[in-house]
């Protein structure tokens, strides 16, 4: 009987063992996908410096400057591979999970309590005035966090 109590007594102890390790394993998959997103949203974060000329926007706005001499047979035979290479890495990018947060080109009405999203360039805002605003370059987000606001530019 005093076996049966000692089995019985191991067998509780390894199945609570299990769950504890079931449950840090889970932990330690939580931590890893976290500083994963973490270090991906810090190096798409530097790409968008300005110490690196804001490299995202310029690409994108690069691979719509492309698509439009493209479209008016501009481009040079020579500079072909580069504008595809161009077009390449923005889908990369968006298919990492990039995406833009607002179109570059889009108007917006904005007051002092809706700018905190974005980065604004014009004159000082009134007491509940509202501006009309364009948007300059799209801001960037990663799997829901944000990379870099939106510029926008009163209009």
């Amino acid at each position: 009987a005093e076996l049966e109590v000692r089995v019985s007594d191991l067998t509780s102890s390894l199945e609570i063992t299990q769950q504890q390790l079931e449950s840090l394993e889970e932990e330690l998959k939580s931590v890893r996908e976290e500083a994963a997103q973490d270090a991906s949203v810090d190096f798409f974060r530097e790409l968008n410096a300005p110490t690196w000329g804001g490299l995202l926007d310029q690409l994108y706005a690069s691979e719509g400057r492309i698509a439009k001499l493209r479209s008016e047979g501009a481009i040079p035979q020579e500079l072909e591979s580069t504008a595809t290479t161009v077009r390449m890495v923005v889908r990369f990018l968006k298919k990492s999970g990039l995406k833009e947060i607002v179109p570059v080109g889009t108007k917006l009405t904005l007051s002092l309590n809706d700018i905190d999203g974005y980065i604004y360039e014009g004159s000082q805002f009134g007491d509940g005035e509202a501006k009309d605003v364009l948007v300059q370059s799209p801001g960037w987000s990663y799997r829901g966090e944000v990379v870099s606001r939106p510029l926008v530019k009163e209009a």
